[in-house]
Protein backbone atom coordinates (compact mmCIF):
# COMPACT_ATOMS: atom_id res chain seq x y z
CA UNK A 1 0.00 0.00 0.00
CA UNK A 2 2.93 2.23 0.93
CA UNK A 3 4.43 2.25 -2.57
CA UNK A 4 0.83 3.03 -4.35
CA UNK A 5 0.89 5.78 -2.05
CA UNK A 6 4.42 7.32 -3.02
CA UNK A 7 3.89 6.86 -6.70
CA UNK A 8 0.35 8.47 -6.49
CA UNK A 9 1.90 11.30 -5.29
CA UNK A 10 4.95 11.62 -7.15
CA UNK A 11 2.76 11.30 -10.08
CA UNK A 12 0.60 14.00 -8.88
CA UNK A 13 3.59 16.54 -8.24
CA UNK A 14 4.93 15.75 -11.95
CA UNK A 15 1.63 17.05 -13.05
CA UNK A 16 1.43 19.56 -10.67
CA UNK A 17 4.56 20.67 -11.76
CA UNK A 18 3.50 20.07 -15.37
CA UNK A 19 0.73 22.91 -14.89
CA UNK A 20 2.80 25.54 -13.30
CA UNK A 21 5.05 25.43 -16.16
CA UNK A 22 2.10 25.78 -18.49
CA UNK A 23 0.47 28.59 -16.28
CA UNK A 24 3.86 30.75 -16.07
CA UNK A 25 4.60 30.57 -19.83
CA UNK A 26 1.11 31.57 -20.49
CA UNK A 27 0.99 35.04 -18.84
CA UNK A 28 4.28 35.91 -20.22
CA UNK A 29 2.79 36.12 -22.96
CA UNK A 30 0.01 38.58 -21.99
CA UNK A 31 2.73 40.65 -20.15
CA UNK A 32 1.64 44.29 -20.23
CA UNK A 33 4.34 47.28 -18.85
CA UNK A 34 2.90 49.67 -16.42
CA UNK A 35 6.29 51.59 -15.89
CA UNK A 36 9.05 52.21 -18.11
CA UNK A 37 11.72 52.65 -15.45
CA UNK A 38 13.04 55.93 -16.36
CA UNK A 39 9.79 58.41 -15.72
CA UNK A 40 6.45 58.91 -14.94
CA UNK A 41 4.99 59.68 -18.10
CA UNK A 42 1.80 57.65 -18.46
CA UNK A 43 1.11 58.10 -14.79
CA UNK A 44 -1.72 60.04 -12.99
CA UNK A 45 -0.78 61.67 -10.20
CA UNK A 46 -2.88 62.87 -7.73
CA UNK A 47 -3.04 64.28 -4.37
CA UNK A 48 -5.91 65.74 -2.38
CA UNK A 49 -5.94 69.70 -3.02
CA UNK A 50 -4.16 69.75 -5.83
CA UNK A 51 -4.31 69.76 -10.23
CA UNK A 52 -4.29 66.37 -11.68
CA UNK A 53 -0.39 65.45 -11.69
CA UNK A 54 1.11 67.83 -9.50
CA UNK A 55 3.48 66.18 -7.82
CA UNK A 56 3.66 67.46 -4.41
CA UNK A 57 7.02 68.07 -3.35
CA UNK A 58 8.54 65.64 -5.35
CA UNK A 59 6.46 63.02 -3.38
CA UNK A 60 7.35 60.55 -6.46
CA UNK A 61 10.40 59.59 -8.06
CA UNK A 62 11.86 57.33 -10.19
CA UNK A 63 15.53 55.58 -8.62
CA UNK A 64 17.45 53.06 -10.24
CA UNK A 65 14.93 51.81 -12.56
CA UNK A 66 11.95 51.96 -8.99
CA UNK A 67 9.47 54.65 -8.19
CA UNK A 68 10.35 55.66 -5.05
CA UNK A 69 7.42 57.23 -2.81
CA UNK A 70 9.47 60.06 -0.42
CA UNK A 71 7.72 62.16 2.32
Amino acid sequence: MKKITKFFLIILFCISCKEQNNLTSSSEENWMSLFNGKDLSDWDIKFSGHKLNDNYKNTFQVEDGMIRVVY
